[in-house]
C-alpha cells in the first residue's frame, strides 16, 4: 500500500513538473523563438528545482537531505538532460517533426526513467539498503 501512495505521490508531483517544463519549453520555442533543443535544456534545468523539491519532500518524504542524496539526485537529473536532449535532437533534427512531438517524447519518457532510478538509487531509505543487499 505504500508505494501505491508514493507512486501516486509520484504521479501528482511529476504531473506537475512536467506541465511546467512543457509550458517553459514552448514558450521560449514559440515564444522567443529559441531553438527547440536549447528551449528543452533551459526549461529542463528549471524543472530540476521544483523536481527536487516535490520528489524529496512530497513523493519519497525525505527527513533527511544527504550531500549523497543530493549528488545521486544530480546524477539521475543529467542523465535525464542527456536523454532528453537526445530525444529533441533526434525527433527535430533528425526525423523532422516539429518540437512539441520532441517535449511529448521527453514528457513521457523522463518520468518513467526518473521513477525507477528515484527510488532504487536516490531517495533509499536507511533500511531499505539493507534488504537490497
Amino acid at each position: 500500500m505504500k508505494s501505491r501512495a508514493r507512486l501516486v505521490r509520484f504521479g501528482i508531483s511529476g504531473a506537475f513538473t512536467t506541465v511546467a517544463y512543457f509550458l517553459a519549453s514552448n514558450a521560449l520555442h514559440y515564444g522567443l523563438d529559441i531553438s527547440a533543443s536549447t528551449s528543452s535544456a533551459l526549461s529542463y534545468a528549471m524543472a530540476v528545482v521544483l523536481s527536487y523539491l516535490l520528489q524529496s519532500m512530497f513523493t519519497f518524504q525525505t527527513k533527511n537531505h544527504s550531500s549523497q542524496q543530493v549528488t545521486r539526485f544530480a546524477v539521475v537529473t543529467l542523465a535525464g538532460l542527456a536523454v532528453s536532449w537526445g530525444l529533441v535532437k533526434a525527433l527535430t533534427g533528425y526525423m523532422n517533426q516539429p518540437a512539441w512531438v520532441s517535449t511529448i517524447a521527453v514528457c513521457i519518457v523522463i518520468p518513467l526513467l526518473n521513477y525507477v532510478l528515484f527510488h532504487i538509487w536516490v531517495f533509499v531509505q536507511p533500511d531499505a539498503k539493507a534488504r537490497v543487499r
